[in-house]
């Protein structure tokens, strides 16, 4: 149960991270674990790199410090991207050898070029070098650098796999959980920098046992010690959703105490859950829960005093439809037919041209042909109305490109 719930933060931290991580280094991340066979065989003995292995690093490390220096020099930082790319990519170079030369190569370097390296080498998830972040963050006054240390140890902990892991491996993984654990929890108690206690909040909250978590987050509701009550929350929401058999007891814990939070932490905290509502496994008992709460935060007018946008209002009522069918529905494909019958049998055409342009192609393809022509007839009389606003105008002739297409 632990192992899986290290698997869902993993991918949880990397949906919310991608922005911070950047695209590409994502995409190596996924190349990554599909290509290398050797992924998932971690190194267990804590005794670092045989000679002959560590001699083959320090080639590495070389030629990757040499690509910083060329460039420096040549002020092209696209050579850069893909030696490192190649390096991570390389078949033939076993995970282990990638993890050690870039970490090596990291503590060797300073401030843009070392944060750089630890991007890249998040790829590997190194649960190895666990101990190694914890005593460089200690010794470190770099917060922007312990901010990169606590993310790259807490995704560390998501390469379990028992599915192809030995338990001596699954075991290792699990020491190094609660050594992470145990470091943020004195980090969520002592630290005063209000950036990294939030951070520290969050991943302990993704880590730590359900129960202690618990306790930390209603202490925090207490005294937030200057982190802002939608960072709780949010910690709280990745606590309660983490984990399929709690949630039906988490999650209405959790949203007992959002419900009493002010109106702007309330706004807020839809983007939060959009994430859980739309693509998670949601506990049957949790669903009604959660039905309620969509039902009572439907986005259904657009209030600038919430949104900086009308096309961000667009986008905040396409999450909360696709949450509301997903939550109401027990397959992809049950929700792709939800979302296809709601289209077609709303009376807001707003609404329909709103779902229309936002909507994945499957959900489109599930619309009849004469059901599109009809749809299609009504959006271009609302385009062509007085009444309807520029944005309103752009909305409606875009739901009618995708369904002409």
């Amino acid at each position: 149960m632990k192992n899986r719930r290290l698997i869902i933060t993993a991918i949880i931290i990397v949906l919310i991270t991608l922005i911070a991580i950047g695209w590409f280094i994502f995409a190596d991340w996924q190349e990554n674990k599909s290509n290398n066979k050797d992924y998932y065989n971690i190194k267990t003995d804590g005794k670092g790199l045989a000679p002959e292995s560590q001699e083959k690093v320090t080639k590495y490390l070389q030629s990757l410090n040499k690509a910083f220096q060329d460039s420096k020099q040549s002020n092209d930082t696209g050579k850069l991207d893909k030696t490192f790319h190649d390096f991570i990519a390389n078949k033939s170079i076993p995970r282990i050898e990638k993890v050690f030369a870039l970490w090596q190569l990291a503590e060797k370097l300073e401030g843009r070029n070392k944060y750089y390296v630890i991007d890249y080498l998040e790829v590997f998830e190194p649960v190895e070098l666990v101990s190694d972040f914890i005593e460089t963050y200690k010794s470190s006054s770099d917060n922007y650098l312990k901010h990169k240390l606590i993310r790259i140890m807490s995704m560390a902990l998501g390469i379990a796999n028992p599915e192809i892991q030995s338990s001596s491996q699954l075991d290792f993984i699990a020491q190094k959980s609660e050594a992470v654990s145990n470091f943020l929890s004195e980090q969520v108690k002592y630290e005063i920098d209000i950036e990294l206690l939030t951070q520290s909040l969050w991943y302990y909250s993704t880590i730590a046992p359900q129960d202690e978590v618990l306790e930390t987050l209603k202490a925090f509701v207490a005294d937030n010690r200057g982190v802002q009550p939608e960072n709780i929350m949010n910690a709280w929401a990745a606590l309660s959703f983490a984990e399929v058999d709690s949630q039906a007891d988490l999650i209405p814990q959790f949203m007992e105490e959002l419900d009493k939070q002010p109106d702007e932490v309330k706004n807020k905290m839809r983007g939060y859950l959009y994430p859980y509502l739309r693509e998670g496994t949601i506990n049957p008992e949790a669903k009604d829960e959660l039905k309620n709460y969509l039902a009572k935060t439907e986005p259904k007018k657009y209030d600038p005093s919430i949104y900086d946008s009308y096309f961000i209002w667009l986008e905040d009522r396409y999450n909360w439809n696709d949450a509301y069918a997903n939550i109401t529905t027990t397959s992809k494909e049950e929700k792709t037919i939800f979302i296809a019958n709601s289209i077609v049998t709303s009376n807001d055409p707003l609404f329909k041209a709103n779902i229309i342009t936002y909507s994945k192609p499957d959900v489109i393809a599930a619309i009849k042909y004469s059901d599109k022509m009809m749809i299609i007839e009504e959006l271009r009389f609302n385009a062509n109305s007085n009444a309807a606003t520029d944005d309103q105008q752009t909305l409606f002739n875009a739901a009618i490109e995708r369904l002409g297409k």
